[in-house]
């Protein structure tokens, strides 16, 4: 019996460590496409205010 208790502790820590460690992939993912849309909104403010300094110029 210590034996089958002893193996539901070892997939419980596993278990737990599986899904930290994939929650914390899914984060690192969001957090990367959302710095990638941030990057990408300000470039395409920065290309508009060149396009506009050229027509001005």
């Amino acid at each position: 019996m210590n034996a089958v208790k002893t193996n539901v502790r070892s997939t419980s820590f596993w278990g737990k460590y599986i899904l930290n460690t994939t929650g914390n992939l899914i984060e690192r993912k969001l957090s990367e496409e959302k710095e990638e849309k941030e990057r990408r909104i300000h470039l395409a403010k920065l290309y508009e205010m060149v396009d506009d300094y050229v027509e001005q110029a």
